[in-house]
């Protein structure tokens, strides 16, 4: 969490997998503790178009080929795997 912005961020990981959440812009802490905790390079997930801030997703992308998963409602412009509700999304 950043203070003075309504991000919810985190890391989630398991064995070599690692997934970025609702990354805000200052996301690299994030990738730095996926790499350390094994992960390796992080996905990343959009629950929602952020309002409030600006997300790091794009730039995570594009630092480290991370696949951004993003809800298919959210009429994204950029590169993105569409993901709805209730939906598996497997590599």
């Amino acid at each position: 969490m950043t203070l003075g912005l309504g991000d919810s961020s985190f890391l989630v990981s398991s064995g070599d997998e690692a997934v970025v959440v609702d990354p805000q812009r200052d996301a690299w802490r994030f990738v730095e503790a996926a790499e350390r905790g094994g992960g390796g390079d992080p996905r990343v997930l959009e629950t929602h178009v952020h309002n409030d801030y600006i997300s790091g997703a794009r730039e995570i992308a594009r630092a480290t080929g991370a696949e951004i998963v993003a809800p298919a409602k959210g009429e994204y412009t950029f590169d993105h795997r569409p993901a709805d509700e209730g939906k598996s999304v497997d590599r």
